[in-house]
């Protein structure tokens, strides 16, 4: 696992998902803010953010377990999503995942996570925001936000 880059955000855990994915000016979106947990955090803080790259397929218990042992916790969706307003441009040329406080979108089903990346219509592309579940592989090409442990 490599740090592609790191960022100072600010993250207001208390803003509803809604008004986050209105900011972030996405062009397709696709979350059940209804269903995204609120946040154990509250209040404005600028955190570190890190852009993460493991470079081979895993599935999600090997890329928790990664970010643990290199000492960080994967971002909440609070976080991506002010990341995603903050660095608009960073989603460009790969998905970008937050892993954590994954959510179930149906009582039956398994649990989701909030990404960004970029689709295509026509030849034109669009920022997007949208829910993937959790337990499918995650390719070479995705990249991870995680913030230091101690954040």
């Amino acid at each position: 696992m490599s740090a592609q880059k790191s960022f100072l955000i600010e993250v207001d855990y208390d803003q509803p998902i809604p008004d986050l994915v209105v900011r972030g000016m996405y062009g397709r979106k696709n979350i059940s803010h209804d269903r995204v947990p609120r946040s154990s955090r509250s209040g404005k803080r600028e955190i570190e953010i890190a852009l993460l790259h493991l470079g081979e397929p895993m599935v999600y218990p090997g890329v928790i377990g990664d970010f643990l042992a290199s000492g960080y916790r994967p971002v909440e969706p609070r976080e991506i999503l002010a990341f995603g307003i903050q660095h608009p441009k960073e989603q460009y040329g790969f998905p970008i995942h937050a892993l954590g406080d994954p959510y179930r979108l149906r009582e039956d089903g398994g649990e989701f996570n909030v990404f960004l990346w970029i689709s295509t219509d026509d030849g034109r592309q669009f920022r997007s925001v949208g829910e993937r579940p959790i337990d499918l592989v995650y390719d070479e090409d995705c990249r991870f936000l995680a913030v230091p442990i101690e954040e």
